[in-house]
């Protein structure tokens, strides 16, 4: 009996300051946006208002307006709301000691914030928990406490929070919902739930709602169910003070089945031997089975057509027993005559009615009055009789056949027709004159016959060529076609143009073939089924989609399996073979099954939900049944095997089935020449979800189940032989039909992520075995199991959940299959119900500029790099000052104002499988030129010196201008004596942490000095009589300058213009102008030229005879001059640019001069003149 099991679901609601809500859906308070909620992981980073950590809290949520925390079997809500518009309300941190007086709620008492306990009272405080579905949203923290990631789950369980009962909190649609699981052993009414805090509590049409001034929790009316009917148990709440506690009013108890491991099995026979040949069932769940008998009691019971064995040549009759569901029988009658009779193939009509044939050599005596052939036509004939199923007695029978050996099998059509099909060497008996084929081709043909329900030849055929044919069973379509299969050595008249194979493929019995017939008996189309060596069909099937599904065995290495099949390659010397088609003979698919020595492929059924089963023999040690199988190795050395296939030819389980002897004949040939024994009709079918399979066995355990109709081996004890001598028959019952897994719809988790989880939830029916395994499989990239990926498992034999964990190194794929398969029995959920997209994560880095600088004109690249080849999807979010989105890989901002600084996150996003990266920006302050200058004004050889300001302060300085110059002072100093080619644009930037101001540039000028110049015209060489105008050129000398003309010394009263016209000249005389100037420019105010007339004229009278000498040349300003016999002359230096910087009347002594000028470094001309027209130029050079 199956211990005491139910399984509470209890929802609860909160609400805060709203109306309480009367649905049935849990919910926590949301904020505007209805934010996801997770249950985050309390790593430390929870505290008490004390700042110590609350290790007793194991998960945070937070919602709009409340915090929940959860642990050491408690649920505390904190409620906080502003008391006062404009009011900023302190949250406190964390939670509050267990042993502090809980913040109440007072008439009067200004609220802020308020605190609800739950506690599970008595529960496990080491509960173990059990974190499950995993998400991508974690939380950094850097606390004095704790530093490090805290992540979130949707799911955590505690297990054994009471004895035998789990704790399950889970999120969903952004709300908390938890479930008490109670498993065998544990009793719910140690479940009490106790409110502390609650202001008020009230039962409300079976709910209960704790009431708080901030918030109510409503616990809505329990809902329990049988987890294993899947029907409600009465349950209610009770209410003592704030203490809840649950009241369940019934209890469940269970037989444990386990299914659809075998559900009973049966020896049938006595002390001679039997073998069990063909099985049907009708819709009250009654089992009829045929075969063959060489005993004398035990076959029969009494009231039937036949009660005693009839043989007497041969000991052989055959038999046909009615049993029950319950593995009794009802009755049984034996069928034969004077010699050998064999019945092999059973079959139901739509009416109810039984029909078996087989073959017989007994002459006369079997066949019912009017019957369509009275007697034998030769050695064997085909043997047909109509049995009623509720007392066993004959309806009709009839012999068919001609002189030739024939035998039969059986099948009856939508409309209650009769049709055979087999092998027959007769030339008379079969075919109808205009059939498809009236005559015998061949040594043997295969045949086709179709009778009435009351055994009238309507129609018969041959169907042949010219070698040995055999048909060995015989189905139909939708449209009531008539299909056939069997084996053939023709190389023609089998196979139809453009079938699927048109060409004998050769070897030992040769073919399969399969041919398609309407029921007029006209052929639409046939095929070979082979390669090079011995193939053969043995059985088939039809689903109501018109495919057709055929069973039987190959050696050929060639022409059997198709791509992708579940076993494309030859085992062993011969495999089973499993073959679909669709109504037009085309191939779907086509697969070996097989192990290391031989098998073959008897029987074969389709279930309800398009499962093929395939039930044969087998002598093969290995390589047969996978793991998942019942029975994995073969307990003797023939036995008998199951094998469950989808309808995509994948095999789902399988199992060995027998004892130590052996089970069934498993020699391969067809035909009753063939070398193996007549009969091994279909032995196989399915009905309201049983499956049933016959054969014989002389193993003497691993048979029959406890309480069968005959649980022992009647006939002879060991040794085992493959010969039917010793053998007992058999009937199995295997429940099939209501063990079902379901993964639920809709199935949301349609793209999944390498690495990532999921929740499978599944639903079951029926009943499964103790320990009880649901494992959840990914397929491969084609969506096939063949190496299917175990993902997660439970241990149950109920419905419920399973955490999936995709790996992370499989390749992705958008064919993927996703299933869910049992271990006792062993079933799977459908392969095609939950297609998947298993993606990658895209790898990815944040990054963006080293050095970023605000300003109005600059730019923030972000860039999200990666080496994903594939399409992503991008988004960044930024908590600057300003917010900021974008869906761009690579976004670009700007203006980049200072307030940009902050986090950025970007995530990368594959078919939903998200990857985040997180990048720090700091925008450096925008570096501005707020002034820029130099010295103005800069003369030539002045001082040239620039100058800038920049904010903020700090800031470095960088200087470009004329000439190559470079500098990095804020205010550098060009030159201390400027010259021309210094003018021009200087630019300058300035620099703080990497940022550079935009470039600001001023336009120095440097100044000449002021020059003046006399021209004379007509020139300088003129006699004294001539009129000469002396112009004065001026430059750079403001804006009026004055001027004084002057002959050799002399000052010429009124000559204050810049022109000067006078005559008189001779030889050596000096013409002088003095320019008066205010120019800022100048040395001194007044500036001087002079000309001398001369033969020829020039300033440069270096060459006249009078020979002086000046030294020392170079000198620092000081020196003689030597040669001087005036007395007096006239001096006066100029330097290189004609500017006069000395003049004045000087004297020699001794025939020298001594001069202390006191000028500047530089080149310098120094002119002697007197009255009488001497005028003497010296170069010379003053050093520092």
């Amino acid at each position: 009996m199956r211990p005491f099991f139910t399984m509470l679901k209890c929802i609860f609601v909160i609400v805060a300051m709203l109306p309480i809500s009367t649905t049935a859906i849990a919910k926590t308070p949301e904020s505007p946006a209805s934010a996801k909620i997770a249950l985050t992981e309390n790593k430390g980073q929870v505290v008490d208002q004390f700042r110590k950590p609350r290790t007793d809290i194991d998960f945070k949520l937070s919602g709009g307006g409340v915090n929940i925390f959860i642990g050491d079997g408690q649920i505390h809500y904190q409620w906080y709301r502003n008391s006062k518009p404009g009011n900023t309300v302190t949250k406190e941190p964390g939670i509050s000691s267990k042993d502090e007086s809980l913040k109440r709620y007072q008439d009067g008492a200004e609220m802020n914030a308020y605190r609800l306990d739950m506690i599970l009272v008595g529960a496990n405080p080491n509960a173990e928990i059990i974190k499950e579905e995993k998400q991508s949203y974690f939380e950094n923290y850097y606390l004095a406490q704790y530093t490090g990631t805290a992540f979130t789950f949707n799911k955590a369980t505690y297990k054994d929070i009471y004895p035998n009962i789990d704790w399950v909190l889970y999120t969903t649609s952004g709300q908390l919902k938890y479930d008490f699981v109670v498993h065998p052993g544990g009793d719910p009414k140690q479940i009490k739930l106790k409110y502390e805090g609650a202001t008020a509590m009230e039962m409300k049409g079976g709910a209960v709602v704790a009431r708080t001034p901030l918030g109510n929790i409503t616990e809505q009316k329990p809902y329990s169910y049988d987890a294993v009917t899947g029907k409600e148990i009465a349950s209610s709440f009770t209410l003592d003070g704030h203490t809840l506690s649950f009241n369940i009013r019934s209890e469940v108890n269970h037989d444990l089945v386990i299914d659809p491991l075998l559900n009973w099995a049966t020896y049938y026979g006595s002390t001679e031997d039997e073998m069990a040949e063909d099985v049907v069932t009708n819709s009250a769940g009654h089992i009829f089975m045929c075969g063959w008998t060489t005993s004398f009691t035990n076959m029969a019971t009494t009231g039937v057509h036949q009660t005693t064995l009839n043989a007497v040549t041969s000991d052989i009759d055959a038999f046909i027993v009615k049993m029950t569901d319950a593995n009794t029988r009802a009755w049984a009658t034996y069928y034969g005559g004077g010699a050998q009779d064999w019945l092999y193939s059973a079959a139901i009509d739509p009416a109810g009615s039984l029909y078996f044939a087989g073959e017989t050599k007994t002459y006369t005596g079997l066949a019912s009055t009017g019957a369509h052939q009275l007697d034998n036509g030769g050695l064997f004939d085909v043997l047909v009789v109509k049995i009623d199923p509720t007392d066993g007695t004959r309806m009709w029978s009839t012999y068919i056949g001609g002189s030739g050996d024939d035998d039969g099998y059986v099948n009856c059509d939508a409309e209650g027709n009769v049709y055979l099909c087999g092998e027959t060497w007769s030339n008379t008996g079969i075919a109808t004159a205009g059939s498809h084929q009236p005559a015998l081709s061949g040594g043997r043909d295969g045949y086709l016959i179709k009778l009435s329900q009351h055994g009238a030849r309507i129609w018969g055929t041959y169907f042949g060529g010219t070698d040995h044919d055999a048909a060995q069973n015989v189905v139909f379509d939708t449209s009531n076609n008539v299909i056939i299969c069997g084996a053939t050595r023709s190389t023609s008249g089998i196979a139809t143009s453009g079938s699927h194979q048109s060409t004998w493929g050769g070897g030992g019995w040769g073919d399969g073939f399969l041919a398609k017939f309407t029921n007029t008996g006209s052929l639409i189309w046939s095929t070979y089924y082979g390669g090079t060596a011995e193939d053969a069909f043995r059985d088939l099937a039809s689903d109501t989609a018109g495919n057709i599904y055929v069973s039987g065995y190959a050696s050929s290495t060639s022409n059997i399996a198709s791509s992708g099949a579940y076993q494309s390659t030859l085992n062993g010397a011969y495999d089973a073979i499993l073959v679909k088609f669709n109504g037009s003979g085309v191939r779907q698919w086509g697969t070996y099954y097989g192990g290391n020595i031989e098998e073959g492929g008897y029987g074969i059924a389709l279930n309800t939900d398009g499962h093929i089963f395939l039930y044969g023999v087998s002598s093969s040690t290995t390589g047969l049944v996978p793991a998942n199988g019942l029975h994995t190795t073969a307990a003797g050395n023939g036995d008998a095997f199951l094998a469950e296939f989808d309808n995509n030819g994948m095999l789902w389980w399988s199992t060995y089935f027998g004892g130590a002897g052996i089970e069934n004949d498993w020699t391969m040939p067809v035909g009753n020449s063939g070398g193996g024994y007549r009969g091994t009709g279909g032995n196989i079918n399915i009905n309201n979800g049983k499956l049933y399979f016959v054969g014989g066995t002389n193993s003497t355990s691993g048979i029959a189940t406890p309480g069968a109709y005959q649980s022992v081996l009647n006939n002879n004890p060991p040794p085992y032989t493959s010969d039917p001598s010793n053998f007992d028959g058999y009937l199995t019952c295997w429940q099939v039909g209501d063990t079902l897994i379901g993964i639920n719809e809709p199935f949301t988790d349609t793209i999944v992520c390498l690495g990532s989880t999921i929740t499978l939830n599944y639903s079951i029916t029926g009943q499964y075995g103790a320990g009880n395994v649901f494992t959840a499989q990914l397929s491969d990239t084609n969506g096939t199991f063949a190496l299917p990926i175990n993902l997660g498992s439970i241990t149950s034999t109920n419905a419920g959940s399973i955490l999936a964990t995709i790996p992370d190194n499989i390749p992705p794929s958008s064919k993927y299959h996703i299933r869910i398969v049992s271990s006792l029995p062993w079933r799977s959920s459908s392969c095609g119900c939950a297609t998947i997209t298993v993606a990658a994560y895209p790898d990815l880095i944040a990054s963006t500029d080293s050095i970023i600088c605000a300003g109005p004109n600059a730019t923030l690249q972000l860039k999200a790099t990666t080496t994903f080849s594939g399409p992503l999807t991008y988004k960044w979010t930024g908590n600057g000052t300003y917010s900021f989105n974008s869906t761009l890989q690579n976004p670009v901002i700007t203006p980049v104002e200072f307030q940009r600084t902050g986090t950025y996150i970007v995530a990368a996003s594959n078919k939903g499988c998200t990857t985040y990266d997180t990048l720090e920006v700091l925008v450096r302050p925008n570096v501005v030129i707020t002034s820029i200058g130099y010295n103005n004004p800069v003369c030539e050889d002045g001082v040239l010196m620039l100058n800038a300001n920049a904010l903020p302060a700090g800031a470095t300085f960088s200087w470009s201008g004329p000439g190559g110059f470079t500098s990095s002072d804020q205010n550098p100093l060009v030159d201390t004596s400027a010259t021309m080619p210094m003018a021009g644009i200087y630019k300058v930037t300035a620099a703080l942490d990497g940022c550079i101001s935009p470039v600001d540039s001023i336009n120095v000028v440097v100044r000449p000095a002021p020059a003046v110049s006399i021209t004379a015209n007509p020139g300088l060489a003129v006699s004294p009589s001539q009129q000469v105008t002396f112009t004065a050129t001026a430059a750079h000398v403001g804006i009026a300058p004055r001027y004084q003309w002057y002959k050799n010394g002399l000052i010429l009263t009124g000559e204050t213009n810049a022109t000067l016209i006078t005559d008189g000249l001779y030889f050596s005389d000096q013409i002088s102008v003095d320019v008066v100037t205010e120019d800022s420019c100048a040395i001194q105010m007044t500036i001087s030229d002079t000309v001398t007339i001369g033969h020829p004229t020039g300033l440069d009278n270096s060459n006249n005879p009078r020979a002086i000498s000046l030294y020392p040349n170079p000198n620092k300003g000081s020196f003689k001059i030597a040669g001087i016999t005036d007395n007096e002359l006239y001096g006066e230096i100029t330097n290189t640019v004609g500017r006069v910087v000395y003049r004045d009347q000087i004297k020699q002594t001794s025939g020298e001069i001594n001069m202390d000028t006191r000028l500047p470094q530089g080149v310098y001309l120094l002119r002697l003149s007197n009255r009488d027209g001497f005028n003497q130029t010296v170069k010379f050079t003053i050093t520092e």
